[in-house]
């Protein structure tokens, strides 16, 4: 599970930079 994580974390620290 440590793969799917760091997409989540991947994918969560992108939507930030995002700042909808």
């Amino acid at each position: 599970m440590k793969e799917l994580q760091s997409v989540l974390v991947v994918l969560y620290d992108v939507h930030g930079r995002i700042d909808l």
